[in-house]
């Protein structure tokens, strides 16, 4: 049971970025995206991957993986089409 509410919590931590993901791809609009956000929610997704792996939490690594590939890619939208 505890593990079901790992891969929920997971599952609906992982789809906060999904719509700033979709409007920035769509509209390569980055007017009021902050990069240093996005730079910290990499690393520190990316700083989770390791601890997880070393916990054998799937939950964790799949979502903090999930959560860095797509604040990557906005970030890369931010530096590709920001001021």
């Amino acid at each position: 049971m505890i593990e079901a509410l790992g891969y929920l919590a997971a599952a609906v931590v992982a789809t906060t970025q999904l719509p700033q993901l979709i409007k920035t791809v769509r509209t390569r609009d980055v007017e009021g995206l902050s990069r240093n956000t996005y730079v910290l929610i990499v690393l520190g997704s990316a700083l989770y991957i390791p601890y997880a792996l070393a916990i054998h939490s799937v939950p964790i690594l799949i979502t903090n993986a999930w959560i860095a590939a797509v604040a990557a890619t906005i970030l890369i939208y931010i530096v590709r089409y920001g001021d």
